[in-house]
């Protein structure tokens, strides 16, 4: 009888624990079931018994001495000739207190060391320590149920297989790396209670004492959205008090760090002045700044932090400070409506009312409908302005099935945020890297992330964040230029060959040819030729008829060697390159490449086009 998987599962695992010292095996047994309980079974049954055993050993050995709030991180590549086992790949083995954030934070400090993962083995246990740290017992016990004890906690272990990595320093390198994200995802676990009080505390300071000669409705929606972030919609990693000097130095105030920012307090005298645009932007009278910092994120997800800077100030209404939160929008709250978003929704109400639409009209709809799709992260930090002009403009854009760029600088001139839309239909991965590299080349950018949104809507959206080297500014550049750029990249084959044929033939001609042809042209052609080639070509077939059943064209392309010439056939049926050789072959051509192409008319007919390359001229 066939096993099932589960069967062939728990006979693999006997199989390993089997291997162990027999003095051992039960304790293999239950290493083994713990180890590899939330493991998938295909992965299982794809490794040796030995190979599972010694992982689960090797494992355990790392966890056999542990200082309390001290992670033990090892990076190697294990051997039959020195481990008893092994696995094709470098392993990665943590064992540290079970938090949250752990593998993902540890996944994406692999990756951006360049490593790939191949297998995640992460068995969260609990365990009994000896007041040294060492591990006395392994509880059969659920992890989520806490259980105490003297001595007993929760532990995260870890095996991760990565790309073989067969020099030491590089595995020493990443083990380095691994503790340090570690110790970021501890502090910021551990400060998350203090940073999500401090949150709703400001929000009360804002509130309770609101701030001289700031609109009531912009310290409500401030107050409103800290309290919003703090019930669960912002992973908060750091905050900190800072003080803003008159020398235009934002000093950090002592012992207000938590989080990531815990240690990050400069000494009196060690900061710096504000560059003078970020100075005038830290004194404007506005309550609240929420934008993407300059530091990626070690803990949670590989992106860009959220700031949220809450300014404070002085009995005469000027900026006297902030309160600095980093961390990131939680995924539950980019999928909120934007009218029940706080701070988000009061912009959003502005931009409807602006428009001037009838409330209850498809303009309305289709308005709010393009701020509903529209990046969370650009609703949050782009002004009303903005937001009506670009939210406007994308619902005309529908119409017109057109190409359009809208760009929105940061607010502290660090990168370029473009929005990019398109045609639903002349959305490609292609595409999207040809965008790409304009808005690169456009800002000088020096690093680039990118967001796409495509549904049943007419327009498909891509979102670039652009970013230039730090000390750099972003580039002036000629928008109007760019935009036609963009629609340039978006174009179909077919309309360029449309405008090439009206440019060439006349709009009446050109209409015919392309009614003729247009939809019968092979798409292996269009890969081959530009399409004013394709006018050109269309034109010799065009030609062809009941009293001309072939025609030739004999051209030199720009760059190509100086021997080499390029000869089309054009003809209203089929020849093969079998005929044709002994007749160049007398005339001393050599060739060297041909490419046929079969044109269905929408009449019925065909017209076939042979593509021959050869080396040297004709004979004469």
């Amino acid at each position: 009888m066939t096993q099932t998987l589960e069967e062939s599962r728990a006979a693999l695992l006997e199989a390993a624990a089997a291997l162990a010292d027999p003095s051992l095996v039960a304790q293999s047994s239950q290493l083994l079931h713990q180890c590899y309980r939330h493991t998938v079974t295909e992965d299982l049954l794809s490794r040796r018994p030995e190979d599972l055993l010694g992982a689960a050993l090797s494992l355990r050995s790392l966890a056999s001495r542990r200082n309390p709030g001290t992670p033990r991180v090892r990076v190697f590549t294990p051997t039959v000739e020195h481990d008893g086992w092994s696995c094709g790949h470098s392993v990665v083995e943590v064992v540290t207190d079970d938090m949250p954030f752990l593998v993902d934070s540890v996944t994406a400090e692999i990756g951006r060391q360049g490593r790939a993962v191949h297998l995640i083995v992460h068995p969260q246990m609990v365990v009994r320590r000896e007041p040294s740290g060492e591990l006395s017992e392994l509880v059969d016990a659920d992890v989520n149920q806490r259980p105490s004890g003297e001595g007993i906690a929760a532990e995260s272990w870890m095996h991760i297989q990565v790309d073989r990595m067969s020099d030491q320093q590089d595995r020493a390198r990443l083990a380095q790396r691994l503790e340090r994200i570690l110790a970021d995802v501890r502090v910021a676990v551990q400060d998350w209670p203090a940073m999500t009080a401090r949150a709703r505390a400001v929000a009360d300071e804002l509130e309770h004492t609101p701030p001289a000669g700031i609109d009531a409705a912009e310290v409500a929606d401030a107050t409103s959205l800290l309290r919003w972030l703090a019930d669960g919609q912002f992973t908060f990693l750091g905050y900190r008090r800072y003080d803003l000097r008159d020398d235009d130095v934002l000093q950090a105030e002592p012992e207000t760090g938590l989080g990531l920012l815990r240690d990050s307090g400069e000494a009196a005298g060690d900061a710096a002045p504000l560059p003078p645009r970020v100075a005038q932007r830290a004194r404007e009278r506005t309550v609240l700044v929420v934008t993407k910092a300059n530091a990626v994120a070690t803990v949670h997800r590989p992106v860009y932090l959220d700031y949220v800077s809450v300014r404070r100030f002085d009995a005469d209404g000027e900026v006297v400070g902030e309160d600095r939160f980093l961390g990131l929008f939680t995924a539950s709250a980019y999928t909120w409506s934007v009218l029940d978003v706080p701070y988000v929704r009061s912009k959003v109400r502005a931009v409807l009312e602006r428009s001037g639409f009838a409330p209850e009209s498809h303009l309305a709809k289709d308005l709010l409908g393009a701020l509903e799709t529209y990046p969370r992260d650009e609703l949050f930090q782009a002004d009303v302005d903005t937001l009506h002009g670009t939210a406007r403009a994308v619902v005309h854009q529908q119409e017109r099935r057109k190409a359009a760029i809208f760009l929105r600088p940061d607010t502290y001139g660090r990168y370029m945020s473009c929005l990019v839309y398109i045609p639903r239909d002349r959305y490609t991965t292609a595409v999207r890297k040809r965008i790409e590299a304009l808005l690169v080349e456009a800002f000088d950018g020096e690093r680039v992330e990118y967001t796409t949104w495509v549904s049943d809507a007419p327009l498909a959206r891509l979102h670039y964040v652009v970013r230039v080297a730090d000390g750099h500014s972003l580039p002036e550049v000629d928008q109007s230029e760019l935009d036609r750029r963009v629609v340039d990249l978006t174009r179909t084959w077919e309309e360029d060959l449309a405008g090439a044929a009206r440019a060439e033939f006349g709009d009446e001609r050109a209409a015919a040819v392309l009614t003729a042809y247009g939809r019968g042209i092979p798409e292996a052609y269009k890969e081959d030729y530009h399409p004013r080639v394709g006018v050109v070509d269309l034109r010799h077939l065009d030609e062809l008829g009941d009293q001309r059943v072939m025609g030739l064209n004999l051209y030199q392309v720009p760059g190509a060697p100086g021997q080499e010439r390029r000869l089309k056939l054009y003809r209203t049926s089929a020849v093969s390159l079998t005929r044709l050789l002994p007749v160049f072959t007398d005339m001393g051509v050599e060739v060297i490449d041909e490419r046929p192409y079969e044109f269905h008319m929408a009449s019925g007919q065909t017209r076939h086009i042979l593509s021959l390359i050869h080396i040297s001229e004709p004979t004469r």
